[in-house]
């Protein structure tokens, strides 16, 4: 039997203080889209394919960090958390993340087992962060419409690069940003928009910055997130 590719997906991290912080996930290999097409009916093709996340239940992984490795087991989601101290947070941080392939079930295989985790770190020199919300506050998606019917159409049939922003809100967060202040994007939207969002914030000029949503459904027991006070 042909052993199951598996990938991670890697989200942006950030160091705040004197510690690194990131989520990621392990899943099973899939010619994954993002929603460049133009056809309603091939965004919708792509949307579900990108929703459908195959994850790979408590996958061992390894992290190095600065040099240091270190060990880790994925929750039942496939959800990694990695929050480490850092003797010094403004020395430059990096950090790649490799599945344990001594340790990992027969049944899978993965090839370029090397992810490198993009690290936003917080310049010494920052007044202040912003923490923003995305839908209908940088991302027009209608979300207080009858039945959400908008916010439904919007997210699977238009891509990501026709999506309306709020009128000058890029050009307001840069001037926020100076180019030294963190910003942080934060929404309810599943953890499979996580590159559709980052290609809508690419293509309007916003500011790079952590993308931090959640998952789908009720929480499971091992969950790595606290659902309630996702956006406390």
């Amino acid at each position: 039997m042909a052993k199951k590719n598996l990938v991670i997906q890697t989200y942006m991290g950030y160091a705040s203080n004197d510690a690194v912080y990131c989520y990621g996930r392990v899943l099973l290999k899939k010619d994954a889209k993002q929603n460049i097409e133009k056809s309603k009916w091939q965004n919708f093709k792509n949307a579900i394919t990108n929703l459908e996340s195959d994850e790979v239940p408590n996958c061992p992984i390894i992290y190095t960090l600065n040099g240091k490795e270190n060990k880790a087991i994925c929750n039942s989601e496939g959800f990694f958390l990695i929050h480490e101290k850092l003797d010094n947070v403004h020395a430059e941080i990096t950090l790649n993340i490799a599945v344990d392939t001594e340790n990992l079930d027969a049944h899978y295989a993965i090839d370029g087992n090397n992810f490198v985790v993009p690290i936003m770190q917080i310049d010494a020199n920052a007044q202040f962060g912003v923490i923003s919300d995305i839908d209908d506050t940088i991302l027009q998606t209608d979300v207080l419409s009858k039945l959400k019917w908008k916010l439904v159409y919007n997210s699977l049939f238009i891509n990501a690069s026709d999506r309306k922003i709020i009128a000058n809100t890029n050009t307001w967060y840069q001037a926020l940003q100076k180019k030294i202040n963190p910003v942080f994007y934060i929404s309810n939207s599943p953890w499979n928009m996580y590159n559709y969002l980052c290609n809508f914030l690419s293509k309007n000029n916003f500011p790079q910055g952590p993308i931090l949503l959640r998952d789908f459904g009720k929480q499971k027991p091992d969950g790595l997130q606290d659902y309630n006070n996702h956006k406390a």
